[in-house]
């Protein structure tokens, strides 16, 4: 054995003997420790034990605390609490995901749920009887332009965003003077009171059928599925549109005797007055009670395909805007500035597109009565909702009663004292 294996093995020998010997000294006071000394090194150990505990559970209920106080408007704020206080404590922050969905009460998932699952639209607070009460002259002269009542002179001039020529209707509110002129005040406000009682019960019907589906399938609507699954998409859509249609249908009656009341404003006639049951008995004297549902299938074709291609769209563009790259530094004030702005546009353009069946079922919801303006030669009787479709087609009238303003006319006219009429036929 050469020289220097000898030291490094007596340097292992000495290192090992080191080591033993602090391993005896210790098990020698632990072995001549009393039992006093003992129980007080346990009694420590059990109080810094019970006092993490009690630091950890306070600081759980400080997090809790935190969440459960999150509200619409401070959402955001509540965020940054949240991050502060994990930081101070020491504690390891949230994940993307966690933080995404507390995020994202204004981003545009809650947009998409306004559309898709959004009980607000079936309020029946008091403030929206009385703004529907305040607006009902211009709920009431819209269902008078879509039968073609235009007592005013047509008005010549150029279109809002082109230099050519048209001819255009007056504006709601000149027929609105002229009503209250020849026909007084209240005639603004005839029909008001099935205009509450329609409002009322497809608000309420609507709203109840679509939480017994909630019932029979429990479970919170989560905006971040409503992206992620499109199975789960559908579902909550197609619990939308359910309650939807029977809210529609139910409530279809009294839009139909809405319509007839106002009706007969344009040759004043008295044919649908009274109280709403002696008018419900007029109309099913004239049309039966087949005559109560005319035009509902029109009214819901337009409602639904309203509902689904919006909520697709909205649910896309959502989609789009998270599969960004988080590097830009614009994509997070985009998020935010883009769903507003889309969901105030996109509803309106579509709202125009599917105008036409909401036109065809207040008209066939008059056709067919003893009503001068349902029969020849102001409208000819259809006897589905597509002939009548295809009339308004055939004279291009779809756009008939859409604007309040900038009303251009294309549709026949006649000459009268050198003034411009417009013509319904």
């Amino acid at each position: 054995m050469t020289p220097d294996e000898q030291t490094f093995k007596t340097q292992c020998y000495v290192k090992i003997s080191l080591d033993i010997s602090s391993k005896c000294a210790e098990t020698a006071f632990a072995l001549n420790m009393n039992s006093e000394t003992r129980k007080k090194l346990i009694e420590n150990s059990h109080e810094h034990q019970h006092k993490d505990n009690l630091q950890q559970q306070q600081q759980q209920q400080q997090q809790q605390k935190i969440l459960m106080n999150i509200t619409l408007k401070n959402r955001k704020v509540a965020v940054i609490n949240f991050h502060l206080f994990m930081m101070i404590t020491n504690k390891p922050t949230m994940n993307k995901e966690e933080f995404s969905e507390l995020n994202s009460t204004d981003s545009y998932g809650s947009f998409l749920m306004r559309i898709v699952n959004e009980k607000r639209q079936y309020n029946v607070h008091p403030c929206i009887f009385i703004q529907s009460f305040v607006t009902y002259p211009i709920s009431m002269t819209k269902i008078l332009c879509q039968l073609g009542f235009e007592p005013l002179p047509l008005e010549v001039g150029t279109a809002l965003f082109s230099k050519t020529v048209e001819k255009f209707s007056p504006n709601y509110f000149a027929i609105m003077k002229y009503l209250w002129k020849t026909k007084g005040f209240w005639s603004l406000y005839i029909g008001v009171d099935l205009n509450l009682i329609h409002l009322i019960c497809e608000r309420c019907v609507s709203y109840n059928v679509l939480k017994c589906l909630d019932k029979a399938d429990p479970g919170k609507t989560n905006d971040r599925l409503c992206l992620l699954d499109y199975a789960y998409f559908l579902k909550q859509l197609t619990k939308q549109s359910i309650a939807r249609c029977v809210g529609v249908t139910v409530a279809r009656p009294f839009r139909t005797l809405l319509c007839r009341t106002v009706a007969q404003l344009i040759f004043d006639e008295n044919k649908y007055t009274g109280s709403v049951f002696r008018r419900f008995w007029t109309a099913y004297e004239e049309t039966g009670f087949r005559g109560f549902f005319s035009g509902i299938v029109a009214e819901l074709i337009g409602e639904m395909c309203f509902l689904w291609i919006s909520a697709h769209i909205l649910r896309y563009l959502r989609k789009m805007i998270l599969e960004q790259s988080e590097i830009k530094k614009k994509v997070r004030r985009t998020e935010l500035i883009f769903p507003a702005f889309a969901t105030f546009l996109i509803p309106r353009i579509l709202k125009g597109k599917f105008y036409p069946f909401h036109l065809v079922a207040t008209i066939m919801a008059v056709n067919g009565s003893s009503l001068k303006v349902a029969n020849p030669p102001f409208y000819p009787i259809f006897d589905r909702w597509q002939n009548c479709y295809a009339y308004m087609d055939e004279i291009k009238q779809f756009d008939r009663g859409r604007k309040m303003f900038n009303r251009v006319y294309k549709g026949a006219y006649e000459s009268l004292n050198g003034k411009l009429y417009a013509l319904p036929y």
